[in-house]
């Protein structure tokens, strides 16, 4: 039995090792074919923005930034998973569509030696959220409720719709912290917008109250911190960050590209009509 067992046993580990060593390897960036960006004109930062976002965009986009209506983003990130007592960062490939007045789609590929084996997406979408986990989806209040506030974090990539958006409005909480209001799915809901004391830079966006877990946990607080700048589609924004429920992080990103202004009726749809 011994004679059995333990070739057994070694086979079990090596395929257990091969199988972690796979996730270990970084997922490639998407090859893309993407539009050149494009800037029809530009934005005002107007007088009586909170002093820290009115230093932010100064200091990235001028006091004039480039409107922006939509992004195509692509990058490279690792996703925490729980799998019973265990916990694993996967890598992942992923691409995201934003749109100002529609919402966002965020879709990614988790790599096993760099092959995609799983994909995921979040959406915000004309006021419904959705996730999907290879064949499951999630929808319903909790999820738009998620997805809402994602897609107005989302807007840290388009500049100029932090000014221009009418639906946002925006209250100084000192020199440094700023609060985002704006009209959830569910009723008034807002973000916390923190900025660096010494250098001015956008480090965090965070949910004021809970946020809704879209896997159907209890709400929790929820903060997107910004760690690193570039400008990959022609203006500075963040390109490195971390996503964290209740401080712990879970998903970590770099952003590789950017095209800015790209028409997206063919991602989202046509645009819905009124009755």
């Amino acid at each position: 039995m011994r004679r059995v067992l333990r070739p057994a046993l070694f086979i079990g580990l090596v395929l257990v090792g091969i199988a972690w060593l796979g996730f270990q390897v970084p997922a490639p960036p998407p090859e893309l074919r993407t539009a050149t960006s494009r800037f029809p004109g530009t934005a005002v930062v107007y007088v009586g923005l909170p002093p820290g976002l009115q230093s932010y965009l100064a200091q990235t986009v001028s006091r004039t930034p480039p409107v922006t209506t939509t992004a195509h983003l692509w990058g490279t990130g690792r996703l925490l998973a729980q799998i019973g007592p265990l916990s694993f960062w996967f890598p992942l490939r992923w691409e995201e569509f934003i749109d100002v007045t529609r919402g966002f789609i965020w879709r990614a590929e988790v790599a096993w030696w760099r092959v995609g084996i799983l994909t995921i997406e979040d959406r915000w979408d004309d006021g419904e959220g959705v996730t999907r986990i290879g064949w499951r989806q999630k929808s319903g209040p909790c999820v738009s409720q998620s997805q809402a506030m994602r897609g107005l974090a989302e807007l840290v990539w388009l500049p100029s719709a932090l000014v221009t958006r009418p639906d946002i409005t925006w209250t100084a909480r000192g020199d440094r912290t700023a609060i985002m209001g704006y009209a959830g799915p569910a009723g008034p809901d807002s973000l916390v917008v923190r900025f660096d004391r010494r250098t001015g830079a956008l480090t965090a966006i965070a949910g004021a109250g809970t946020r809704c877990r879209a896997s159907g946990a209890s709400p929790a607080s929820w903060v997107l911190r910004l760690i690193g700048w570039d400008a990959p589609g022609g203006l500075i924004v963040p390109v490195d960050g971390e996503v964290a429920w209740d401080d712990k992080p879970y998903y970590r990103f770099h952003v590789v590209g950017i095209t800015y202004n790209e028409p997206l009726d063919d991602r989202f749809g046509p645009t819905p009509t009124s009755p």
